[in-house]
């Protein structure tokens, strides 16, 4: 901050930020003091057409005026012609009868001018400069387009959105964040210009984006009573706008004052109902109907989260076993289908065979002795034996409070499990069974590949576990990441993992220590800063591969081993051995592919290494050609410390892979990047170039392991014709995948290309950031920027550079901090660039970018979300006391977190801040958070309890 030296008078000084967008402010006039002090600016004056075309024929540029240079020779021939011109022309001979020649107005220079004269003037002249010129031009341009183009929604909904624009222009752009009644006013004018477009726009599918933003301004300024009462008037009118009732969703999910859990779930069976109608008609908001399955997926892991925060577990659990085996494990018997022509009878029959599989009671996906449907269907099965739930009556009159919370801890863990009708449950809780009719509404069925791996995602979502490696979902799973009612994960998160968020980065016993110094950085590089690892924070928002899978601690950002650490033992939201079930019965029927195989032998890593590998030789007995199995295997035994077990599954599959077809061929390249980050890992940089030389031949002969790994060298056996074949094979590889669309694998063709350069080069830095920005232009050039590849290959790019940076002696700070801020540019809620970044920033100690780009970029008004106050919190509580970080600045970023539209109804936020004040013995302050905190919501039986657990005196 500093003075703000235009604004400030003698009546106070104004303190504005240096790195504020200046919206709406005049700059200063850079010549207001030569002009106090009788000096005039001058600018030159233009030439006269028919001069111009004369000297133009000219083979030289004269430094002077045609009619200066006749004056400056003596040509007074002809002066009567001159006395004919004007005084600020030519002024009076000394000779002229008009007597003693005055001084003259104007510059002594005649090719020049007064820049203040007011008859030459122009707007870029004047002493003030507006530099929000362009923004009240932009306001005039959008008003005659919406006057000219009354049914242009995009026209409409930016003059909306340019009225934001014009309210940092009215209050001069000084303030971060606006005022109440300016908020209010501004929505205010919005809702008036939405209701004139709704009038314009009648009857357009494309109104929907109108309803919408609508439906939000007035959420700021409406009371709840008539805000239901819109939102009611608008589905009435527009019953078929999809988004329309997910928003709908929230707004009821979210309402303190009417929120009645079998009236909101009730809600959630109308929207189900409403894209069941939709789907099966002509009249939609969509173009393609997977949009609307996929919005129905959506709608369902909505469902089924709030279910559970509300405290019926066993619904929501329930609901997903009929969901997979409805979708996974259908029998492809005809006898079912007596009538193939028409589709609903079809269903019709399915749902009967389906309800007699359900209420015979009998092993369901995930539970023990589990077959499947289709099973059932053809061979029959027997029915579970009774269960008798444990003992749990822990209540004591001395301690009834902290018993009774014991005691609902205990019988909410043993309600993750569906019961039957002969189970012995505690106290008879017929809640605890769960009978067809309690599913049956809610059953759908989608044989589209991609979208069986989109519900695949949402199940995995649910478990409050990462998604899956490929891309087949899209975007839409990256969307899931910035919906606050889905992303809540420290709402769930046992004590001693939240205790993480505060306690000190240098206090804490369990950080990973930074070992640079074990690799070779010189001791005067490894400073305090350095020794703190990047990959401490709880908060994991990035695309999956298989490096997050299989990472090793404290190599690389490992998803499994966060989710595993965020719960102690079993108390997790859904059973672990349960997920095991299900993973492992979805894998043996083939759904998913070998991204589901891949990821559920990483999940049995994390959760029983002993059986991972047996379990991963038998899924290759199973796919003997299928090269991503071959590839897990050796990344497992990497994780196990055995380095010769990985070269030789590493070689042996690449070498095969010549006799596979060619689809599969196709995964080479996965094994030939993790040939190459295996010796790097270990700072052997000579083995991966020599084993990369070899890429051409597709042939490896496996090397012993060095004793003492070396740099890389260019010797005489990497000479320069093997390196132009290696690069023109890597190349011509690349262009090939993106021809096919294979995306995925045209960004593991650049990262081992990115890799040659850097190897070959002397470790040279920069020739293998050129093959990361060439191929970010190319993925650009496809529309593929924001893409969940190119966030893969910007991923790449920042292993590569944290490698660099840990591995070499000398590096430059800046470039790290400038090729990790273009990658957040691009991905402002990854939460690798962001780690990486303030680690790299936390050895300087004078200006705090980290703060700069958090409110700059990632937490810009209208685009914050979760991730991005989750992470801006973290680091503000691990910043430390000697770089500005107190209670306060934590305080006020919670407050400015929950007065965010992303984070008003994050119970997660709102736990965190609670414990927060708990942790500072702040017992007053915690009890106004938890009452807030109820407030914005009301269905979050886990919040709830917080009180009987931190806040009794």
């Amino acid at each position: 901050n500093k003075i703000d030296r235009i604004t400030s008078s003698d009546k106070g000084l104004v303190i504005s930020n240096r790195n504020l967008n200046r919206i709406g402010r005049l700059e200063k006039y850079a010549f207001s003091k030569n002009e106090r002090s009788g000096q005039k600016e001058l600018r030159i004056q233009p030439a006269e057409a028919s001069e111009a075309a004369f000297e133009s024929g000219k083979n030289f540029i004269a430094l002077v005026g045609s009619r200066r240079r006749k004056r400056e020779l003596g040509d007074n021939s002809d002066v009567s012609s001159r006395s004919g011109s004007s005084d600020e022309e030519s002024g009076n001979h000394y000779r002229s009868i008009k007597g003693k020649a005055k001084r003259s107005e104007g510059p002594p220079d005649r090719d020049m001018k007064y820049a203040t004269d007011s008859a030459t003037s122009d707007d870029g002249w004047r002493r003030m400069v507006s530099p929000d010129e362009a923004t009240k031009q932009r306001s005039i341009q959008l008003s005659r387009l919406v006057h000219t183009q009354p049914t242009n929604v995009d026209a409409w909904l930016d003059s909306i959105s340019h009225q934001d624009d014009l309210l940092r222009l009215s209050t001069g752009g000084t303030r971060q964040t606006s005022t109440d009644a300016e908020k209010r006013s501004i929505a205010d004018v919005k809702l008036s210009m939405y209701e004139k477009a709704l009038e314009k726009l009648d009857g357009d599918e494309r109104v929907e984006r109108v309803v919408l933003g609508m439906m939000e301004e007035g959420s700021k300024i409406w009371d709840t009573k008539k805000l239901g009462s819109r939102w009611r008037s608008v589905l009435e009118e527009y019953p078929s706008f999809i988004r329309l009732w997910t928003k709908y969703l929230d707004f009821q999910q979210t309402n303190f004052i009417t929120f009645q859990y079998e009236e909101c779930r009730t809600i959630f069976f109308d929207c189900l109902k409403v894209l069941s109608l939709v789907s099966t008609s002509n009249v939609s908001s969509f173009k393609i109907e997977d949009d609307i399955d996929r919005v129905r997926i959506y709608v369902l892991l909505r469902l089924t989260l709030f279910m559970r925060e509300s405290g019926y577990v066993e619904h929501a659990v329930g609901l997903w076993q009929g969901i997979l085996e409805f979708n996974f494990f259908r029998p492809k018997d005809s006898g079912l289908l007596p009538n193939h022509a028409r589709k609903r009878k079809s269903d019709q029959d399915y749902l009967y065979s389906f309800e007699e599989f359900w209420e015979s009671e009998v092993p369901r996906v995930g539970e023990e002795g589990a077959k499947g449907w289709e099973t059932w269907t053809n061979n029959g099965g027997i029915t579970a034996p009774p269960r008798t739930d444990a003992s749990n009556n822990l209540v004591h009159e001395e301690q009834i409070f902290a018993g009774w919370v014991r005691c609902e801890r205990r019988r909410a863990l043993q309600s993750r499990n569906t019961a039957r009708t002969m189970d012995e449950v505690e106290e008879n809780d017929p809640f605890r069974v769960i009978l067809f009719p309690d599913i049956r509404d809610y059953l759908f069925y989608t044989a589209n590949a991609r979208l069986q791996i989109y519900l695949l995602n949402a199940f995995l979502a649910f478990c409050r576990l990462p998604s899956l490696s490929s891309d087949n979902a899209g975007s839409q799973v990256q969307g899931w990441r910035k919906d606050s009612l889905i992303m809540n994960d420290p709402l769930e998160q046992s004590d001693s993992f939240i205790s993480h968020w505060y306690t000190k980065a240098s206090d804490a016993k369990d950080l990973h220590k930074f070992d640079a110094g074990d690799r070779g950085t010189k001791p005067e590089q490894t400073n305090d800063a350095n020794r703190k690892s990047p990959f401490n924070c709880p908060v994991r928002c990035f695309s999956i591969s298989a490096d997050s899978l299989f990472s090793a601690k404290g190599d690389w950002f490992s998803v499994l081993d966060a989710w595993a650490s965020s719960y102690e033992g079993d108390n997790g939201p859904v059973e672990r051995t349960w997920i095991r079930r299900v993973l492992r019965t979805l894998v043996d029927v083939g759904a998913g592919g070998d991204d589901l195989a891949e990821y559920y032998l990483a999940y049995e890593w994390v959760n029983d290494s002993a059986s991972a590998r047996k379990t991963t030789k038998s899924l290759l007995k199973k796919h003997p050609t299928s090269l991503r199995l071959y590839n897990t295997y050796a990344l497992i035994e990497a994780r196990a410390g055995n380095k010769p077990a990985v070269d030789h599954v590493l070689s042996t599959a690449i070498n095969m892979s010549k006799t596979i077809a060619e689809p599969a061929q196709h995964d080479t390249i996965i094994l030939w990047r993790t040939l190459l980050w295996e010796c790097l890992t270990i700072g052997d940089h000579e083995s991966a170039l020599k084993r990369l030389l070899t890429f051409p031949e597709t042939t490896i002969i496996q090397d012993p392991v060095p004793s003492n790994p070396q740099p890389a060298k260019f010797s005489s056996d990497s000479s320069v014709a093997a390196l132009l074949k290696v690069h023109r094979a890597l190349t011509d590889g690349r262009e090939y995948m993106l021809s096919l669309g294979r995306i995925d694998h045209a960004v593991l063709y650049a990262e081992c290309l990115a890799l040659l350069a850097y190897l070959s080069q002397h470790i040279d830095i920069s020739a293998a950031l050129e093959v990361f920005r060439q191929t970010s232009s190319l993925l650009a050039a496809r529309n593929l920027a924001t893409s969940p590849s190119n966030e893969l290959l910007h991923q790449a790019k920042a292993k590569f550079l944290h490698h660099h940076v840990t591995h070499t002696s000398y590096f430059k700070p800046a470039l790290i901090r400038s090729e990790l801020a273009e990658s957040i540019q691009l991905f402002p809620n990854n939460t690798i660039f962001l780690s990486l970044y303030a680690w790299n920033e936390a050895r300087f100690r004078i200006d705090d970018r980290v703060r700069s780009i958090m409110r700059d970029v990632v937490l810009q008004d209208n685009q914050d979300t979760i991730i991005g106050w989750y992470f801006s919190i973290w680091t503000e509580l691990h910043r430390g006391i000697d770089m500005g970080s107190n209670s306060h600045s934590v305080r006020a970023t919670f407050e400015k977190a929950i007065d965010s539209q992303s984070g008003r109804s994050n119970a997660g936020l709102w736990k965190l801040y609670l414990l927060f004040e708990h942790h500072q013995g702040e017992l007053q302050r915690a009890k106004n958070v938890f009452y807030r905190g109820m407030r914005g919501c009301p269905w979050v039986k886990g919040f709830y309890m917080l009180a009987f657990t931190h806040l009794r005196d």
